[in-house]
């Protein structure tokens, strides 16, 4: 293979490496997910600040929660919980400028020693969940979450 072909190929794989890395990374719908996946992890590991930290100052949802009651309400669940299970499926992402809608299956399993207790969804009927999403200076940020029938 001469000096073009190998510039071909090196062209080809730099597309397919920024395509991917577009995709999996860079994207703003790969960006919500990341978001989402790690507010998740911050409340499997039972991080009530770290998953807050997820939030808008102005969030709020179905249960009529603000971002205060919330942390409070975490807060204290966390205290009588090991960890949780965090398990988001069949998330699809819309964006629109600033704004990001997510819809996903949630199933939260707490784990307390040897003992699970099913909080949100079950493994064979997940949660249908809607979580809107803002991009802040610092980020994606999760605004409010609402069950759904979707």
């Amino acid at each position: 293979m001469g000096k073009n072909g190998w510039a071909i190929v090196a062209f080809t794989a730099v597309l397919v490496i920024g395509f991917f890395s577009w995709e999996w990374y860079l994207s703003p719908e790969a960006r919500v997910k990341g978001t989402l996946n790690a507010a998740a992890a911050a409340a499997a590991a039972a991080d009530a600040a770290g998953f807050v930290s997820f939030l808008t100052f102005y969030y709020s949802d179905y249960r009529h929660l603000d971002r205060a009651a919330l942390e409070t309400s975490f807060a204290t669940a966390f205290e009588r919980v090991d960890r949780l299970k965090v398990t988001i499926q069949s998330a699809k992402v819309e964006v629109d400028d600033a704004e990001a809608t997510v819809r996903f299956d949630l199933i939260v399993v707490a784990i307390k020693g040897e003992q699970r207790y099913i909080v949100v969804g079950t493994p064979f009927q997940p949660d249908k969940v809607v979580a809107t999403m803002r991009r802040e200076a610092d980020g994606w940020k999760i605004a409010r979450i609402d069950q759904a029938g979707y």
